[in-house]
């Protein structure tokens, strides 16, 4: 029998690394968080100002960043296994499952320009980077009440064969093709067939 996954669970996790990728702005903006700001505050010899920022900063960051990393990487593989077992086991094409859930949306852009259109493929550079980071973005002046925040994106990469990559995973789009994806296997797999049963 395969692993019994959680797709649930997945979906659940997939939801809030969602909503945290439209929620970053906002937040942000509202705790006017910016690392550039405590640099300069320090800069200006201001350091409790630079200490206070730069704490609210690093425990934003921090918390993002650990949150996102593992549950991208948790949803990754178990989908990535998933798709391995019901390839296995069903005569279903996970490919064309694939298409459909992605339906022509964009999930990433590689640094020479190629686009990211699979699920399948998302997760398989998810699983095999070698670095991950996230994008920041600035909003106005941050010396003076401009913030930093997340843009979405997921910057991953990694080498293929001695051949470097980078990824630029837009975190949304993914969230919505992996539900898609998830949603569309619940539906149309024989999972009798799959457990054994």
């Amino acid at each position: 029998m395969p692993y019994a996954i959680d797709f649930e669970e997945i979906e659940r996790k997939l939801f809030i690394i969602e909503q945290l990728a439209y929620a970053s702005n906002d937040y942000c903006r509202i705790n006017g968080l910016s690392l550039t700001a405590s640099k300069l505050a320090s800069s200006r010899g201001d350091y409790r100002l630079s200490a206070t920022l730069s704490e609210r900063w690093n425990g934003y960051y921090g918390q993002l960043t650990h949150y996102l990393s593992n549950n991208i990487i948790d949803c990754a593989i178990k989908t990535r296994i998933a798709q391995d077992f019901i390839q296995k086991h069903d005569d279903i094409d996970i490919a064309d499952i694939d298409r459909r859930a992605c339906n022509d949306m964009l999930l990433g852009k590689f640094a020479d320009g190629e686009s990211l259109a699979s699920v399948r493929e998302s997760c398989n550079k998810i699983v095999h980077a070698t670095r991950a980071d996230l994008k920041w973005q600035g909003n106005g002046d941050q010396a003076n009440d401009g913030y930093e925040f997340w843009d979405g994106s997921f910057l991953l990469y990694g080498d293929k064969h001695r051949a470097q990559w980078q990824l630029q995973l837009f975190i949304k789009e993914w969230s919505i093709a992996m539900r898609q994806f998830h949603s569309i296997l619940k539906e149309e797999v024989d999972w009798w067939n799959v457990w054994g049963l």
